[in-house]
């Protein structure tokens, strides 16, 4: 029981009004339909090539991108979870007798992984810290954390290089 400061009211007016049962302590749950909907772009190609009757070469790139809505404790924070891979692969063999086969492999793959944040209330809200964009958490006794997901806006990325050449001698 206390006045809350003009600066804070706008923060606390877009916590959503409980719509659920009264959990007691006079507090009652928020419900709300979270969606989950998935967009899934998948591709592959495979080239093989006999060179003469000694070599044989191959190659082969898959891509894969996608990007999932989460469900969050409150809709005004909505995140999307980001990930695009690709995986290059390339293979030479040679015979270079009838008792001798040399194969060379060479391998690239880049996975990346990140989030979008978001923040969609109904009025525009300052940030909490300088240079940030969106606002940080709200913590009251009792409900959920309110507010966006506190990692932000993130992107990793990996890169990953491979080389292998083999030499198979057959002796009889």
């Amino acid at each position: 029981n206390g006045t809350v400061a003009a600066n804070v009211r706008p923060y606390l007016n877009e916590i959503p009004r409980a719509n659920g049962p009264e959990i007691g302590g006079g507090l009652a749950t928020f419900i709300w339909g979270a969606r989950q909907p998935l967009s899934e772009n998948y591709v592959q190609g495979r080239y093989d090539r006999n060179i003469g009757s000694r070599q044989q070469l191959f190659a082969r790139y898959t891509y894969d991108d996608t990007q999932q809505d989460l469900p969050t404790d409150f809709p005004q924070f909505p995140r999307s979870y980001l990930s695009t891979n690709q995986f290059f692969t390339l293979e030479h063999h040679a015979i270079l007798s009838p008792s001798t086969l040399n194969t060379m492999r060479a391998g690239f793959s880049r996975t990346r992984i990140g989030q979008n944040v978001r923040a969609d209330t109904s009025q525009s809200l300052a940030p909490f810290a300088p240079g940030n964009t969106i606002i940080g958490d709200i913590d009251i006794g009792g409900m959920p954390r309110f507010g966006p997901q506190s990692s932000g806006n993130l992107r990793l990325v990996q890169n990953v290089y491979g080389f292998e050449e083999g030499l198979s001698l057959v002796r009889g």
